[in-house]
């Protein structure tokens, strides 16, 4: 993930670590801002005129944008001599390459040298005899690919064009010491800002994650969108979006190369810091936050209407992301943090990140038989925890504090590779909050804390503790009936203990019985009951002690609609839909539903002929979270909320 824009660098690996140690000494005054910034340039450019202090063994991994985008932004706060030692750096164009070349597309100049004494010359093979270096063929070649593919596919807008220095896009190649390449621009300040490429003579000479022609696609896939994204908008306050973006377009045009992977291990090891820090290598490592709800919706376009809409001056990635994507900000995030969960052993590539397999695993923080903590969730910022369970039984949960803006989740993995996933509602964690054989036949336990304020920290006691007493061994059976006692069949049956955690599921038979299991130790349980034809029963509570013979009997009374909605509903994979009497209606009344984002958009419809007076159908394709149906036989219809839960 070639990083770079406004200067935007791509560096050694472990300068990130001589970063950290400039950035260190800053914040304890052992140097000055304008120190600091002169060591950070020089930790990009010339690595080698650093303070000993400052050198580590390099690796190239880092962009050097969030630097050079700082210095621009802070350049009065700059001192002599360092001002000037930086100018030279970033205020002009790269020089010592006299030869030009034009693509054949007539869009790019791309500016070289074969002088044999520059360390900046490319080699000077000519394999095909047609009089232009190989090197420079093969960058031609990726520059119109990248072009099509941005700009003519998938339709974003042109650079701003260089009216100073020709009808071309420049191009330079240099020898870059500590990065891929880099993005900059010609103007002290700007809000749309003419950009220019700089790219690697040699992507051989070690220290790459990715090496060879493979460095130099997503080099210029990555820096070309850069080059897109400033004539949308330039804002320095909001880097981390301009990065995200431009990785995560690295692996849309070049989706075999993978780089990104190379960041999101630092992503996983940093989840409690915001989403929008605008600094470190995580920074990249979240281009999986575009991944995310690309692949969840199925759109690409996506970003491109993010972009669009964060080119009104003074909007905020986080507010577009909220305008834009279905369901807004806080749903998608929640989404989003219950994905990473699904990667490296607990992957599952068909309902969750398609290269998830390929991720490292999420790091968690590990906790045996009980957690008693005071939990903070940066603002912005995901906590998990991982319980590994070793014999049967469930867990209390108990947290305080202000929990308006944290979303809280459980995902449960079975044994057999099965899994199932708890989304708390904020009631619910106002108590104590007992889980019911979550550990029972279980592999593994996360819980997951997201913090959906932009601002504030979220702080609060949290207690994690293992009980084995937690299962439900006990089971109930009862019987539902009509209002004139005629057994009901195929009713769906739901028990929930007395927090309203589910407890069991079942369908009645033809004798109308069914039996459920409740919760040990509790007097009492709830239930919903769910028939076709019927009004249903919401959270009956069901007292243990006054059951008659302890056998439950449950009436439902004649729906008073024809129409009716769906269910199961929450829903999992499929839905089920029907009218109540099929004989009202002349035997070709078609049957309609339809299900809508709660934004209107319509995802799925589907039209029957009058054969039964109930069907199916699959919303396995459907992401998890909440749509609307419009069910519609003849002149009755009928509106509803629906819950895909997983």
């Amino acid at each position: 993930m070639k990083k770079a824009i406004f200067l935007v660098v791509i560096l050694y690996a472990s300068i990130f670590g001589d970063l950290k140690k400039i950035e260190h000494d800053y914040n304890t005054g052992k140097i000055t801002f304008s120190q600091k910034c002169y060591y950070e340039i020089l930790s990009l450019f010339e690595s080698d005129s650093l303070p000993p202090e400052y050198k580590q063994d390099h690796k190239k991994v880092l962009c050097g944008f969030p630097i050079i985008a700082n210095i621009k932004a802070n350049r009065h706060r700059i001192s002599e001599p360092y001002l000037s030692k930086i100018s030279k750096y970033i205020d002009s164009r790269p020089g010592g390459v006299p030869n030009t070349y034009i693509t054949p597309d007539s869009i790019f100049m791309i500016h070289y040298t074969l002088d044999e004494s520059s360390n900046d010359r490319i080699p000077n093979t000519d394999l095909d005899g047609n009089s232009v270096p190989d090197y420079i063929d093969t960058l031609a070649m990726i520059l119109s690919h990248v072009y099509k593919k941005e700009v003519d596919t998938m339709g974003y807008k042109k650079f701003k064009e260089d009216t100073t220095a020709g009808p071309y896009f420049d191009v330079y190649i240099k020898k870059l010491t500590g990065e891929y390449g880099y993005t900059s621009w010609d103007e002290d300040n700007c809000t749309k800002c003419t950009p220019y490429i700089v790219v690697s003579n040699d992507y051989n000479d070690g220290g790459y994650y990715t090496s060879g022609i493979d460095a130099l696609k997503v080099t210029l896939a990555h820096e070309f969108f850069h080059a897109l994204q400033i004539n949308y908008r330039w804002d320095y306050n909001y880097i981390y979006w301009y990065e995200i973006s431009s990785v995560w377009m690295e692996d849309i045009v070049y989706d075999s190369v993978n780089d990104y992977l190379s960041y999101v291990d630092d992503y996983y090891n940093n989840t409690n810091e915001p989403l929008n820090k605008n600094f470190g290598i995580s920074m990249y490592g979240k281009a999986i936050w575009a991944m995310y709800f690309t692949e969840n919706y199925k759109n690409i376009d996506i970003v491109k209407e993010c972009w669009e809409n964060y080119e009104i001056p003074g909007k905020d990635p986080i507010d577009v992301f909220d305008e834009v994507l279905d369901n807004g900000f806080g749903y998608n995030y929640l989404n989003f943090a219950i994905w990473n969960v699904f990667t490296g052993a607990f992957s599952d590539t068909v309902n969750y990140f398609s290269e998830g397999n390929l991720f490292p695993q999420l790091k968690a923080q590990p906790f045996s038989s009980k957690l008693d903590t005071i939990l903070k969730v940066s603002n912005l910022g995901i906590k998990y925890f991982k319980y590994t369970p070793i014999s049967n039984g469930g867990l209390k949960f108990d947290l305080d504090g202000n929990i308006d803006n944290l979303k809280v989740f459980c995902v449960k993995f079975y044994n057999n590779g099965e899994d199932s996933i708890k989304v708390f509602e904020n009631k619910e964690l106002n108590d104590e909050v007992k889980l019911y054989n979550i550990c029972s036949d279980a592999n593994a336990v996360f819980f997951g804390f997201v913090n959906n304020d932009k601002y504030n920290i979220f702080e609060g006691n949290l207690k994690i503790e293992f009980d084995p007493n937690l299962v439900t061994s006990n089971y109930v059976k009862g019987y539902i009936y009509d209002s004139k006692y005629v057994p009901i069949e195929q009713a769906i049956i739901i028990s929930y203990d007395t927090a309203f955690n589910i407890i069991d599921r079942a369908v009645s038979d033809s004798k109308g019985a069914f039996t459920v299991k409740y919760a040990d130790g509790q007097p009492y349980f709830y239930l919903d009951v769910l028939a076709f034809g019927y009004a249903p029963i919401k959270k009956e509570k069901i007292i243990l002690n006054n059951l008659n013979n302890g056998v439950i009997e449950l009436k439902l009374k004649n729906a008073t609609e024809k129409l009716i909605g769906v269910f199961p509903n929450p829903a999992a994979n499929y839905i089920n839909f029907g009218y109540v009497v099929k004989y009202d209606y002349p035997e070709q009344t078609d049957f309609e539903i339809k299900i809508y984002s709660v934004g209107g958009k319509l995802l799925k419809s589907k039209i029957i002929t009058n054969e039964s007076s109930f069907e199916m159908m699959d919303v396995s394709d459907l992401s998890s979270g909440i749509y609307l149906y419009y069910l519609k036989v003849g002149d009755i219809s009928k509106k509803g909320k629906l819950i895909i839960k997983r």
